[in-house]
């Protein structure tokens, strides 16, 4: 799914009409930087994201554009679901070479920003991917602000109801 509609695509193109270069580079994950992610915490998830996608746009338009003399116009599209990598347990190296954080730990879901503003669009946390004894659990956000637990491996297949400071190991957080 991810292939066909990506987190975000950038669209490149040349405003020379003799030049006929066109680009097109997408994002099917945003990886924000994991150390800004510790240092910071997940508040500051909007900009961290941000900056993340600048220096892919950047790495981009540098590569692909070199020869161009003419100015490049860009446009930057976010997907239906822009999908934010944050395995903030991930990298256990971390506390072993003396960058141990406090954001190194479980969140709560109300950590997370229920909004975060990429390129000027709004997005509403809509889930949250979580690990736990070696395996993978969904927490989906209803519009009324309820937390759902999907868990493939539980006994009762009810979609019990969580309350938003509820931890998580977090790993993927899904903005709709």
């Amino acid at each position: 799914m991810m292939k066909i509609e990506p987190s975000v695509k950038f669209e490149y193109t040349c405003t020379s009409a003799d030049c006929e270069l066109r680009w097109t580079d997408t994002c099917e994950v945003i990886s924000p930087r994991i150390d800004a992610l510790l240092q910071n915490g997940v508040q500051d998830l909007e900009a961290i994201a941000t900056q993340s996608l600048e220096r892919q746009h950047h790495r981009t338009r540098s590569t692909n554009f070199k020869g161009c003399q003419s100015p490049v116009h860009a446009e930057v599209l976010l997907g239906p679901v822009v999908l934010i990598e944050i395995d903030l347990l991930a990298d256990e190296n971390m506390s072993k070479v003396g960058k141990a954080s406090p954001h190194n730990r479980p969140h709560s879901l109300k950590e997370f920003p229920s909004m975060i503003a990429l390129f000027g669009q709004s997005m509403r946390l809509a889930g949250v991917v979580g690990f736990s004894d070696h395996h993978y659990i969904g927490y989906g956000r209803r519009m009324s602000g309820y937390w759902e637990v999907y868990n493939d491996l539980a006994k009762k297949k009810a979609l019990p109801k969580i309350q938003d400071d509820y931890q998580v190991n977090p790993y993927l957080l899904g903005y709709v």
